[in-house]
């Protein structure tokens, strides 16, 4: 049995999570007071040049290391809530000694705060080899998501496939004589935050000048009966949006004070009350977990629910890679049913998400066994050298079926082109195998 905690020797050796300025800041430290660092890990590997560094700099998905038990990974990020996703994939991969913030939906009490004071000391180069240092299987607890909780609301750590925007209906409630008005806006009402196109396009503009502020801002005009002008509107959420860029860049408890205050009902979802742009600011950049604050009743009922829930077995992958990019998919192509899922690998998972997310009909089928017309988009995972799979593919693309998604792992196919579209959604790796999600259309 593992100790839970262990000490630094010169006999360790240092993979450094993030080819940045602090990264490579802490490289010298390291090189320096005599220990080895043998790896670099960053999400842009493939992109960086630099003719001056020796040491192989890969993505997490490959990942050469295979003695990962004893060796020691420092996060060097400055975005303080992205670490604790990172560690969990590091830890999900094998590694258990990993320095970091524990920000956000990972905390316990004394263990919290000693990583903490580790994490400064390796970043302020004042290494202490005296100092017990945590394994990660000692930062987690089994109420890691709950941030805090009172008399009637729990404040907890919730991913981004449970958020909706408001209800038309929530949104009446404190505008009833706008209800004309309010029709306007109800297509972008109860859908999942991935899709909230309005709020991602003003981000999208404050980050690069590149989003339709235009779509935001009447937006504003038909919920705010104060506005005056699109420049104030700008002005207004430009200052909101540098205050969570500097709270996001330190280690900052702010998104964990100011919660997003959620409802929970019956189709298994949280409809946002308040926070909604907070909320997207974070799925904007890629912050898959949020905090929210919710009654007690509720949160006990959503907790019962997701204890029957199906979860893949790379569920990091499949949620916040493959249903993240599918929805866009979906919401760009405007996709609300007749909707047909492959019954086999992950298909009980997107299934249960896709009836979440709302289609107006959604069915799990086995694939292999029939052909099916007149079907809006049909999801398709095919694994290595399922050849049976790629001639029932390629009977699809003679049918009469709008799209068909592939989700395909390390196979090369050969798609019968001559009435399809072929578009590529996404690239990932999943168990040292690349993959790919294809859209095909007529």
């Amino acid at each position: 049995m593992q100790k839970e905690f262990y000490n630094i020797t010169k006999k360790e050796e240092f993979i450094i999570y993030g080819y940045g300025h602090l990264g490579r800041k802490l490289e010298k430290y390291l090189i320096k007071k005599g220990y080895r660092v043998v790896e670099y890990l960053d999400r842009n590997a493939k992109n960086i040049v630099d003719e001056n560094n020796t040491i192989p700099i890969r993505i997490l998905e490959e990942d050469e290391i295979y003695d990962r038990d004893n060796k020691i990974v420092v996060i060097c990020l400055h975005n303080a809530l992205w670490h604790a996703e990172i560690a969990h994939n590091l830890y999900s991969i094998g590694y258990e000694k990993i320095i970091f913030l524990p920000c956000g939906n990972i905390k316990t009490s004394s263990d919290y705060y000693l990583m903490i004071d580790i994490y400064n000391r390796f970043i302020g180069e004042n290494i202490n080899e005296e100092v017990l240092i945590p394994r990660y299987t000692s930062i987690l607890n089994a109420n890691s998501d709950i941030v805090s909780q009172d008399e009637k609301n729990v404040v907890v750590w919730i991913s981004w496939k449970y958020l909706f925007s408001s209800t038309l209906e929530m949104l009446k409630e404190n505008m009833i004589s706008r209800d004309i008005i309010l029709e306007q806006i109800s297509e972008s009402r109860d859908i999942s935050i991935a899709n909230d196109s309005i709020y991602w396009q003003l981000y999208k503009y404050l980050d690069s000048g590149e989003g339709d502020i235009e779509s935001y801002t009447e937006f504003r005009r038909i919920l705010d009966l104060n506005f005056n002008s699109n420049i104030e509107v700008i002005q207004n959420y430009q200052q909101l949006y540098y205050f969570f860029e500097e709270q996001r860049n330190v280690m900052s408890s702010y998104f964990e004070k100011a919660p997003i205050d959620v409802m929970y009902g019956e189709k298994k979802r949280f409809n946002i009350v308040d926070g909604t742009h907070r909320c997207m600011y974070l799925i904007y950049n890629k912050i898959m977990k949020m905090p929210v604050r919710i009654k007690i009743e509720e949160y006990k009922l959503y907790m019962k629910d997701i204890s029957l829930e199906v979860i893949p077995e790379n569920i990091e992958l499949w949620e916040n890679r493959i249903l993240f990019n599918l929805y866009h998919y979906m919401s760009k192509n405007k996709i609300r049913g007749n909707v047909i899922i492959d019954s086999k690998k992950n298909g009980r998972f997107l299934y249960q998400e896709l009836c979440r997310y709302g289609l107006k009909k959604c069915d799990l089928l086995d694939l292999e066994i029939e052909i099916f017309d007149d079907i809006e988009l049909i999801i398709y995972e095919i694994e290595e050298g399922n050849s049976e799979a790629i001639i029932k593919l390629n009977e699809y693309c003679t049918s009469n079926i709008k799209t068909v998604i592939v989700i395909v792992n390390d196979i090369s196919l050969e798609f019968e082109k001559d009435k399809r579209k072929i578009e590529k959604i996404l690239s990932f790796q999943q168990d040292g195998k690349k993959g790919n999600v294809f859209a095909l259309t007529f």
